[in-house]
């Protein structure tokens, strides 16, 4: 079996991946959810800054467009959270992660 075919069964065996499916109290869930947003918000940031020390007239515009909308998911589930607590809910995640292969354009 070839290197390639190799990657293509292992791609395939991974193909989907449950990382935090399942039901949670609210602030479980928060917790969860919260560390996630704030981890790629601060990525988002950090890229933002390596862009801006490269190259201090760049348009950043796309990276404080995704920090925005990333704060504004924050605080929307931050309102379903105390929704749910109000309720006496509990809160079901479930995402799943697809690789995919995609070959660059050289």
């Amino acid at each position: 079996m070839s290197q390639k075919q190799n990657i293509m069964n292992s791609i395939k065996q991974l193909n989907k991946s449950n990382l935090i499916s399942g039901v949670y109290n609210p602030n479980e869930a928060k917790t969860i959810l919260t560390s996630i947003i704030n981890k790629n918000i601060n990525e988002y940031k950090l890229q933002y800054m390596r862009n801006w020390e490269q190259d201090h007239t760049i348009n950043q515009q796309v990276l404080d467009d995704k920090i925005i909308e990333l704060t504004q998911k924050k605080k929307n589930f931050e309102k379903i959270v105390k929704e749910a607590n109000a309720g006496g809910y509990s809160i079901c995640l479930d995402e799943v992660v697809e690789l995919k292969l995609i070959k660059a354009i050289s």
